[in-house]
């Protein structure tokens, strides 16, 4: 649905790609000094809508040369539970994945949050101007690239800018922001 606003069941809730997502559960385009910002909407959907948690770290997906293929049809969610559990049967580290899965802050609980598919990721991607006009508001870090959960190749990660689709050594350090899918 892109830049497009969606009016839940509750008639006087709106959503919007840009606007701030708030521990409560509650959105708006005014930051409330009363309430802490969980997230960035960026992408609103009929059953929901995703989310950039506000911070961001430089990590390798994976730093050992695990050589891992996630299969490309799923989701974030379950890439990033795959990609974790894989590591740790075969004594391997996905930084990306882990701290994505265990991200706790500004009311997310460790488990909600999750690096997303390659599909995920150009679709979230869209709205990423208005998303960073929100961070910039913030002043938090702004986006300039998304590493995906999954690849095409066991050897590589996928990221995704405004540039395209580029692909990247699983050791080089890349921007790694987790994403939220919310439901109605």
């Amino acid at each position: 649905m892109d830049k497009t606003i969606l009016q839940t069941d509750d008639p006087s809730r709106k959503i919007a790609a840009g606007m701030f997502y708030y521990s409560d559960g509650s959105t708006s385009f005014e930051q409330k000094e009363d309430q802490e910002i969980s997230a960035i909407v960026a992408l609103v959907e009929s059953k929901g809508f995703w989310s950039f948690c506000l911070d961001q770290h430089r990590l390798p997906w994976a730093s050992n040369n695990l050589r891992l293929v996630i299969p490309q049809n799923l989701s974030g969610k379950e890439a990033t539970q795959m990609l974790l559990e894989q590591a740790e049967k075969h004594s391997g580290r996905v930084e990306a994945a882990s701290y994505c899965f265990n991200y706790h802050q500004n009311g997310i609980k460790a488990g909600q949050a999750f690096l997303p598919s390659i599909e995920e990721t150009i679709a979230i991607f869209r709205n990423i101007k208005e998303v960073n006009q929100s961070l910039e508001k913030i002043k938090a870090p702004l986006i300039k690239s998304i590493v995906s959960a999954t690849s095409p190749c066991e050897d590589c990660v996928c990221c995704y800018s405004t540039h395209g689709i580029r692909y990247a050594e699983q050791t080089a350090l890349n921007d790694v922001r987790p994403v939220l899918f919310t439901e109605f």
